[in-house]
């Protein structure tokens, strides 16, 4: 069985879009089912849901929740999924035609693979950035994709049960969002990855209200998981980051040392080994330029 689950506030509007799409997707009773939890919404969203409810076309599970954020939403979600596989789908989401029989296609290499903790598809966003993987099939830690291999766009991940309710997000005190990527790292650290596949699975759009159209608040009001978040990458082993990675974190780290007013003596111990990847870097970079105009003077 496949668990959905989604967090959602104030989204009465484009959760009927998601719910028929999951229902397309049924092929009997018991292969899929929704599980909801509700932020805080002070919309219809609840008399919405209980009236899906009584029609028992799937299961769906309902929590309501003071509003706290999409990240606890999501970890009180995931320990009530029954299924073997759980995919996150945001309420302005919804699901593709043929997913169930996708993700049986490629089953037999998530089992396969035991070190692999979920199958990576393609998400289609209509007003956004999605690219194909460099190979279908080709298994990679969340972190040396995006930060290796410069991964554009986001991934619609279907978690092994098993795994991912060994996981929560980490927030800062007071703090209510964080990006799903520092959880995904935590798994990197102890699983060998996840099976990329060049399918799409999850649709959506960029709603307006949504987070990212509004990356830069939530910058300012989360600098304390941010700032964590790229403290956690300085200390990732990073042979393998490309040089233009190395400039990204670096200048997002120096932001929130800048938010939270850290001391510089602190940010300078915490580069001291970026900077010396990132000089040797630099050097080879002017190196191979000079040689190839070298080379090419010499034809000339």
């Amino acid at each position: 069985m496949l668990s959905v689950v989604t967090a959602t506030y104030n989204r009465s509007k484009l959760l009927p879009n998601l719910y028929a799409s999951i229902l397309k997707n049924r092929k009997k009773k018991g292969d899929i089912e929704w599980v909801i939890i509700d932020d805080g919404s002070m919309d219809d969203t609840k008399y919405l849901v209980k009236k899906w409810q009584q029609e028992k076309k799937i299961n769906i599970t309902y929590l309501y929740q003071e509003n706290q954020g999409k990240m606890q939403a999501l970890n009180k979600g995931i320990p009530l999924c029954q299924g073997d596989y759980i995919i996150e789908v945001d309420s302005d989401d919804y699901l593709l035609e043929d997913v169930l029989e996708k993700i049986d296609s490629y089953n037999g290499l998530l089992t396969k693979n035991k070190g692999t903790y979920a199958l990576g598809f393609l998400r289609k966003v209509d007003n956004g950035v999605s690219t194909n993987f460099s190979q279908n099939g080709m298994i990679s830690s969340m972190y040396e994709l995006y930060m290796k291999h410069n991964y554009q766009g986001e991934i619609a991940l279907v978690f092994k049960q098993s795994i991912r309710k060994k996981f929560k997000h980490k927030l800062e005190n007071g703090e209510k969002f964080i990006t799903e990527a520092r959880m995904y790292h935590e798994m990197d650290k102890k699983y060998q990855g996840i099976i990329c596949v060049n399918e799409y699975l999850v649709g959506g759009v960029y709603e307006q209200d949504g987070y990212t159209k509004n990356i830069a608040g939530l910058f300012k009001k989360n600098p304390k998981g941010y700032y964590q978040y790229f403290l956690e990458i300085l200390n990732f082993p990073n042979r393998k980051v490309s040089l233009k990675k190395y400039w990204y974190v670096i200048k997002q780290y120096l932001l929130f040392t800048h938010l939270l007013k850290m001391s510089k003596k602190e940010c300078k111990q915490n580069l001291e080994k970026w900077y010396d990847r990132l000089l040797v870097g630099c050097c080879y970079f002017v190196a191979k330029k000079k040689t190839k105009q070298v080379f090419s003077d010499s034809i000339d």
